[in-house]
Parts: C-alpha cells; structure tokens; sequence
C-alpha cells in the first residue's frame, strides 16, 4: 500500500494517475481513501469510519475486504495524520456523487 501511495505522490503532479485492481471495489478504492488522508488533509480528523462514509459519498462501489479493512482501520491514525504541507488544501474537495434515484425507486 505504501508504495503505491507513495507512487501517486510522485506522479500525480507531473502525469495522469490510473489506479485500479480486478474488480475496482477493495484495493484500489483504499488505496485511493489513504492517499487522499494522508495528501490532501480531506479527512483530517476524522475516524476511519467516518472516512469511509464520506468516501463512499464520492465512490459508493467501495467495498474494501477485510484483510485491506482492517490494514486501513490498524493504520488510519497515521495515514490520515501526516498530510504533506506541500498537498494539503491543493485540490479542491472531492465531488459528492448525485443521487440519480427517481421517486418510484
């Protein structure tokens, strides 16, 4: 995870960022939750599962498993903790996902 992390860091400014894994719903979206906590400050101070609500505000396929769950959960005070001054504030918010449903949904 770190070194993917940390791959996104180093690219992210200078290329385009593809991040994925086989079914988009585990890794990659975690991946992506302790990226944005640990650069950008979008969680700052929040609990994990608190993260992850709003992170799933945005990506509602979100369904990490409970190996990369837990990693996450065991390791949230530092990711989200240590947010880079030279990212922190850079990016704006990340979009919230509309709701679609119609009234007979």
């Amino acid at each position: 995870m770190d070194a993917a992390i940390q791959a996104i860091h180093e690219n992210i400014g200078i290329s385009k960022v593809l991040l994925h894994c086989n079914q988009g719903a585990s890794r990659s979206p975690t991946i992506a939750l302790l990226y944005l906590a640990n650069f950008t400050g979008e969680f700052n101070g929040m609990p994990y599962e608190r993260a992850v609500q709003e992170f799933r505000q945005t990506y509602p396929e979100f369904l990490p498993s409970t190996g990369v769950s837990e990693f996450a959960r065991r390791n949230w005070s530092a990711y989200s903790k240590r947010v880079s001054r030279e990212f922190a504030g850079r990016y704006p918010p990340m979009p919230r996902k509309k709701d679609y449903r119609t009234p007979y949904e």
